[in-house]
């Protein structure tokens, strides 16, 4: 399934490794130094740092990191509403 991160981001949840709370990112070095790692190998997507509530860490053959406005609570809202279309038998399906 695919999930919208926001800022016109969508990604399949089963790449998505990790959700990162943007607070926990600022309060260890250890992280701060792989976002900046990241973004300099140009893999680091989404808006500005100051906008962004959470981190995904997605791998898809390359490890990319997206920040996202959204809150975890409407992310997850958004999961079990996709999930809930699939079991339910109301999720279209295309050959």
């Amino acid at each position: 399934m695919i999930l919208h991160i926001g800022a016109n981001r969508v990604v399949f949840t089963r790449d998505i490794v990790a959700i990162i709370d943007s607070a926990c990112i600022d309060a260890a070095s250890i992280n701060r130094e792989m976002l900046a790692s990241v973004e300099s190998e140009g893999c680091l997507l989404g808006p500005a740092e100051d906008t962004a509530s959470y981190v995904f860490v997605v791998e898809d053959g390359t490890t990319r990191i997206y920040r996202s406005p959204i809150s975890s609570a409407t992310l997850a809202h958004r999961c079990n509403a996709l999930d809930d279309l699939v079991t339910s038998g109301h999720c279209l399906h295309f050959a």
